[in-house]
């Protein structure tokens, strides 16, 4: 496997950088007969102190596709740094960049979440 979002594999400049920040799930929530469940879905914050307009333009032209987000399959790492396969994410258009330097956007952030294991 290989790290992809919607079968297209993620630029080796963008894998090999940035805060990648997996959540398990939500929360985790006592039910009714005392047992301890997990409520909700994993979810994967990815942070680039900076990000070259190329690599920008794949997050946003190449996935996106200008779309506020993106529902597709996807292999990420887990919370062990494992390449999982999820039926379903869905990817977030990146937060806004603070700004552009030396022709770099600025703390670039990327959220993905709904990720359904398969």
């Amino acid at each position: 496997m290989t790290i992809s979002l919607n079968g297209i594999t993620v630029p080796q400049s963008i894998r090999e950088r940035g805060s990648y920040v997996y959540t398990r799930s939500s929360q985790e929530v006592v039910n009714g007969l005392g047992e301890t469940i997990t409520a909700g879905l994993p979810s994967v914050v990815w942070t680039f102190n900076s990000l070259p307009p190329t690599d920008y333009a794949w997050w946003v032209t190449t996935l996106l596709g200008g779309a506020a987000y993106k529902k597709c399959a996807a292999v990420l790492w887990d919370d062990k740094d494992v390449e999982t396969s999820f039926s379903q994410v869905i990817v977030r258009y990146p937060k806004p960049p603070e700004g552009r330097k030396n022709g770099r956007y600025r703390n670039v952030q990327i959220v993905i979440d709904t990720m359904v294991a398969t």
